[in-house]
């Protein structure tokens, strides 16, 4: 193995090592917004459970559902508002200015570095398959590829973090609504589950304060049956 396949095998590794790292924190983070709004469903339903308001689980489906839509409606409004106004924002400032073919997401990428992806140094090929042996270089372009900050493109900073912002918003707001619905699924086949495999008869004679009933292990045969 030559020098330049243990440099291709280090940039692998470090890859893998930076995905799992990130593939985790993001499954951490859902985990714990699934956890936060499976109880939320349980606060809104907790009263009307123990009330007697929902009495079965086709009741509590129904108002469970009811109360899992507005929650949605409202989570919503903030991500549909924002984009709303990020197209308004787009729309007028391009009837006033008539620069409709500017590149918003080449202007906004200006205040981030800038690497050169397409140089053919970059790559490598490893048993037959191409692959990224090297971070690559900055771009060699006006400002070095370094971030920069133009007036000019102040539509581009405006519009672009507020679609992004609705965006990642909403599929958070849609992730906390299927997981109060499994929550809510879950539920309703619990709480109303009567089966019996921990059900014991002899329980019920202490249950019910009738002196005339056996409990569990006391002989069960008439008094004169007993004497004979």
């Amino acid at each position: 193995m030559d020098g330049s396949d243990k440099k291709l095998l280090i940039a692998m590794l470090i890859i893998f090592i930076i995905l799992f790292v990130v593939l985790g924190l993001i499954g951490m983070a859902v985990r714990k917004l699934m956890e936060i709004q499976g109880n939320r469903l349980d606060h809104e339903m907790g009263n009307a459970a123990r009330t007697g308001v929902v009495y079965d689980p086709k009741t509590f489906k129904a108002l469970a559902k009811e109360k899992n839509r507005r929650i949605y409606f409202k989570q919503s409004l903030v991500p549909f508002l924002l984009c709303l106004a990020a197209l308004l924002l787009f729309i007028f400032s391009n009837i006033a200015t008539g620069r409709w073919g500017d590149d918003l997401w080449g202007q906004f990428n200006s205040l981030f570095y800038r690497y050169d992806w397409s140089n053919p140094d970059n790559f490598a090929n490893f048993f037959g398959i191409t692959l990224p042996c090297r971070f690559p270089p900055l771009c060699d372009d006006a400002h070095g590829g370094l971030p920069y900050f133009e007036p000019d493109f102040w539509l581009a900073y405006t519009v672009i973090p507020l679609w992004l912002i609705s965006v990642v918003y909403y599929a958070v707001v849609t992730l906390a609504f299927v997981s109060r619905t499994l929550r809510m699924n879950k539920r309703a086949s619990t709480i109303y589950d009567h089966h019996l495999e921990d059900f014991n008869y002899y329980d019920t004679f202490a249950m019910n304060g009738n002196p005339n009933r056996y409990k569990k292990g006391e002989d069960v045969s008439s008094p004169d049956e007993a004497t004979k």
